[in-house]
């Protein structure tokens, strides 16, 4: 199993991975995008073909800065940082935690310490000029906005220099307490 932050609605989503031989048919789009984003329903380094896939989007479109990708960073790895190559423009990590106790009580399946391993792992195969590239992202609510300056703290740790913090959007009437809205005052 991967690991599943408790606001990810997934299990909302209907449909399937797109067939990998269904992506001939994308051709035209491809050799012309300037980006490409495979961010989807769930973690993108799942999708089972996801390398003949991403080797498939460079033989029709070798542009540097190509591919942007949101992920948990629970299956970052070096390889994953070579695979990616000159093709990489933006990866963000959503960890949404500053602490193994948030991101153990948030997460379903997941493990701190190992995702950060994997994140580390990452950074540390990409080429210098390329780590600029990643961001880390923190979706702020009642349960975690306190980590905040903690979070920033673990991105420079992490060597990340770009964080981005967004609020949790409520899409479900029992989880209306996890909005800030319900900590105005601080």
């Amino acid at each position: 199993s991967c690991a599943r932050c408790f606001i990810c609605r997934r299990e909302n989503h209907v449909g399937e991975n797109l067939p990998f031989e269904n992506l001939s048919r994308l051709a035209p789009a491809i050799r012309n995008a300037r980006t490409i984003d495979l961010t989807g329903w769930g973690e993108c380094f799942i999708y089972p073909r996801f390398k003949d896939a991403l080797r498939y989007i460079y033989s029709l479109n070798p542009r540097e800065s190509l591919i942007q990708i949101t992920t948990n960073g629970t299956l970052l790895t070096g390889e994953a940082a070579a695979l990616l190559g000159r093709g990489l423009r933006t990866l963000i990590v959503s960890l949404n935690a500053a602490t193994p106790e948030t991101y153990d009580r948030d997460m379903k399946f997941g493990e701190f310490g190992s995702t950060l391993r994997h994140i580390r792992e990452f950074m540390e195969a990409l080429p210098v000029e390329d780590r600029g590239k990643v961001q880390l992202h923190f979706v702020a609510h009642t349960g975690n906005y306190l980590e905040i300056p903690d979070f920033v703290l673990l991105a420079r740790d992490l060597g990340i220099r770009t964080v981005t913090i967004g609020q949790y959007l409520v899409d479900l009437r029992e989880h209306v307490p996890y909005a800030l809205l319900s900590v105005r005052e601080e």
